[in-house]
């Protein structure tokens, strides 16, 4: 936001009608510290895009990249309770703090070869922290639209049936438009 020539452009909301922030909104940037949330660089864009007329895109809550070493070290392992706990929190907090807006909740739960990433979340939690993050955003914001971020899974092959083995997963009780 420094490079007035990229603001510049970037507020052509006729070119750009979608802000989506590459790293303000992320873990390490809104949640450095357990419980202490920085939305600085965040509340920056989302204003430039209110301004602009722009929608705002908040890419992501839960992504196993870009975690504080607070979460991705912190050795939950042993605890899920107090892991699905700071994951709730986590996701809540930012998902209201940006009330209104599109979410990517989770981000790039798969490999290419279909199978999960593995981090601090579904190490400890099994791939039930994909709906875990899912309800507490819902919850957050009942109208907020929510989405599984991921690349590759435009076409067949085994990443793009991980993503559709995992929405069809969820539960249509929690999520009943996905029924």
């Amino acid at each position: 936001m420094s490079d007035s020539q990229f603001v510049a452009l970037a507020s052509n909301s006729a070119m750009f009608g979608q802000i989506t922030p590459g790293n303000s909104f992320k873990w390490d940037s809104t949640e450095p510290s357990q419980g202490q949330f920085s939305f600085t660089l965040a509340n920056e864009l989302a204003a430039f895009a209110e301004k602009n007329g722009q929608i705002l895109r908040g890419h992501n809550c839960v992504w196993y990249n870009q975690l504080p070493s607070w979460v991705s070290s912190g050795g939950f392992a042993i605890d899920s309770a107090t892991l699905t706990q700071i994951l709730q929190d986590h996701v809540m907090t930012v998902v209201s703090h940006f009330k209104g807006q599109i979410w990517d909740v989770v981000n790039e739960p798969f490999n290419d070869d279909g199978t999960p990433r593995l981090f601090v979340f579904p190490d400890t939690l099994g791939q039930s922290y994909i709906d875990i993050a899912l309800q507490a955003a819902r919850a957050a914001d009942p109208n907020a639209k929510l989405y599984i971020n991921d690349y590759n899974i435009e076409g067949s092959g085994a990443k793009a049936s991980a993503m559709l083995s995992l929405v069809q997963d969820l539960n249509p009780e929690t999520f009943p438009w996905m029924g």
